[in-house]
């Protein structure tokens, strides 16, 4: 918690690290995934962004924090002081809960990886088993639009292919 309030009115100075310059925006990932757009158009230039609105950047990632000195400690090992930190650490699905998905999974977060592994599946279409066979885990608005996006890619490769939609409870309506 704090222990000093801030006073109504105050400026403080606010400073962004992250580790990569360029963050993908999730909610244009399926409409890469379907090649509406391209990777670059989805993703956001934080650099820009914070010299836009006065905010400094670092481009670091963060390994630890000191709660005592209330420090956020840098991996080139920089100690950055902080009033207030707000943490952001993306999600992480758990591919070790689920037998056989770390090995046969292409987990949507971090998109970054996402991307690359969709890039290198697109460009080894010839060398895939036919029929290509693709399921989505989770048939919420995402799950759905992402099966829908690669079902258009797909179908603009002239891929034979069979996508599955997997949910735990009622698929989107």
């Amino acid at each position: 918690g704090l222990t000093e309030p801030l006073v109504e009115g105050e400026t403080v100075p606010v400073t962004l690290v992250s580790p990569d310059r360029f963050t993908p925006y999730s909610g244009m990932l399926p409409g890469v995934a379907a090649g509406h757009y391209s990777s670059h158009e989805a993703h956001i230039d934080l650099a820009a962004l914070c010299q836009h609105r006065g905010v400094t950047f670092i481009e670091q990632a963060a390994t630890g924090i000191d709660r005592d000195r209330r420090q956020l400690l840098l991996a080139d090992g920089r100690h950055l002081p902080y009033r207030l930190l707000s943490l952001d650490i993306g999600a992480q699905p758990a591919l070790d809960e689920v037998p056989g998905a770390r090995e046969h999974a292409i987990a949507v977060k971090p998109v970054s990886g996402f991307l690359a592994r969709w890039r290198h599946l697109l460009t080894t279409l010839p060398q895939q088993p036919w029929p290509l066979r693709l399921a989505v885990v989770g048939a919420g608005a995402g799950g759905t639009e992402m099966v829908l996006a690669m079902a258009h890619a797909l179908r603009q490769r002239r891929q034979p292919v069979q996508l599955a939609l997997f949910s735990a409870g009622a698929l989107l309506p």
